[in-house]
C-alpha cells in the first residue's frame, strides 16, 4: 500500500508581483467607475441631462482634421 503525501499550499506572499498588479488594476477600475458615476451624475458626462452632446477637446480636434481633409484648413480657425 503506497502512502500518499499532501504538499503544503502554495502560499502567496503579499509582496508578490503578480498580486500587486492585480490589487492596483482592481483600485484604477474602481477609481475611474467612480469618476464615472460622479460625471454623470454631474451633468458633465459624454452628454447633459438634455441630451445634447457635450463638445470637448477630442470634437474641436477631429472637427478641424476633418476640415483639413475635406481640402479647407483656413476654416478650422474660422
Amino acid at each position: 500500500m503506497a502512502v500518499t503525501t499532501l504538499a503544503a499550499p502554495h502560499s502567496v506572499s503579499p509582496t508578490d508581483p503578480r498580486r500587486m498588479i492585480a490589487v492596483a488594476g482592481f483600485a484604477i477600475l474602481v477609481s475611474e467607475l467612480i469618476f464615472l458615476g460622479g460625471a454623470f451624475l454631474q451633468g458633465f458626462f459624454i452628454t447633459d441631462h438634455a441630451g445634447h452632446g457635450i463638445a470637448n477637446d477630442f470634437v474641436n480636434v477631429w472637427a478641424a482634421g476633418r476640415l483639413v481633409l475635406d481640402g479647407h484648413p483656413a476654416a478650422a480657425y474660422d
